[in-house]
This record gives structure tokens, sequence and C-alpha cells, in this order.
């Protein structure tokens, strides 16, 4: 298998000038701001397929797990994080959580702008699918019974992290 296919999942990232909408965001209104932690998610809710790695397609039979994933990016951003992840993603049965460093995926997303303001940050993504900005592109393709227990993770994580602001506030600097 190709090392580069984790490349495949990564979105071309916008151009990340002033006027992306999470950039102006942080910077007109979070200056001062210190989150406990910010949850992006971007591309939930659909089947990852090895299709849509440019894995050959048989390959679902071997991954049964490949449609259930969620990347979780970003848990180094925070001590508290990686024992929160892991612990909530335990706990959550019918998907299969991912996670992984920041540097590996990069600004693909609007998390981007408050990991540039090391601020706590956590981005969720089934990667990009093969209907990403395609006509089909639509309700049909996701999966809502995976979509229901991502938000339950996230609500999960959302209460561990209210649990313990003063540890979920006192983030390390995301990697670069």
């Amino acid at each position: 298998m190709d090392p580069g296919w984790l490349e495949e999942l990564a979105i071309p990232p916008f151009p990340n000038r002033c006027t992306m909408g999470s950039l102006r965001f942080c910077e007109d209104y979070c200056q001062d701001i210190r989150f406990a932690a910010v949850i992006v998610s971007d591309l939930i809710g659909h089947d990852l397929r090895a299709s849509d790695l440019s894995l050959p397609p048989k390959l679902d039979l071997l991954l049964p797990q490949l449609r259930k994933i969620v990347f979780v990016i970003g848990s180094e951003s925070s001590a508290a994080f990686p024992e929160i992840v892991e612990t909530t993603a335990g706990e959550t049965k019918g998907i299969h959580v991912v996670p992984t460093l920041h540097r590996y995926v990069g600004g693909m997303s609007d998390h981007h702008a408050f990991a540039e303001q090391h601020q706590p940050c956590l981005f969720l993504s089934c990667a990009q699918g093969k209907f990403y900005h395609h006509p089909q592109d639509t309700m049909e393709w996701l999966n809502f019974k995976k979509l229901a227990r991502i938000t339950r993770f996230v609500a999960n994580m959302m209460e561990r992290i209210d649990q313990d602001p003063a540890k979920g506030g006192n983030p390390n600097p995301c990697d670069p």
C-alpha cells in the first residue's frame, strides 16, 4: 500500500486568506478569549470506502471498520484531550475513532484559524468522500446513524471537558 494514502484524505487547503470566515471570526471576535475547547467538524456523516482513497474496492471487505472511521485531529493541542478522546471513543459504539496529529493534516478546515492562535482545538472528519463537491453530494449519501453516533461522541467529549475546565483550558500549542 502506498504510504502517501493519508495525504489523499486531506482536502486541498483554502488559501487561508484574511477573508476566510474562520480567520476573520478569530481575528474579529476571539482575540481575548481563551477557549476550553474548539470543536470543528467537516465532512462527517458519510461512510468512508476504499474507493474514496483510491484503494481497491475489495479492501472494504478486509477493512470492515473503514466505513465507521472518524478522524479526530488535534488531541495534542491540550494536555487533557488525549485521555478524553481515548476514553470517550472507547465508550462510543458504532464508530471507529482514529486520533491523528494536527501536523499530519494541517490547516485543511476551519480549525486552522484556532490552531494558529494556539487554542485547544479538535477537528473531526470522515475524510473527503467520492461525492465531495459533486452533484451526488446529497442527503442520500449521509449515514444518519453514524452522524448520530458522532454527535453523541462530541457531546460526551464536551461534557468531560466541561467537568474540568481548568485542565481543558490549559492548552499546549497545536503541533505546527
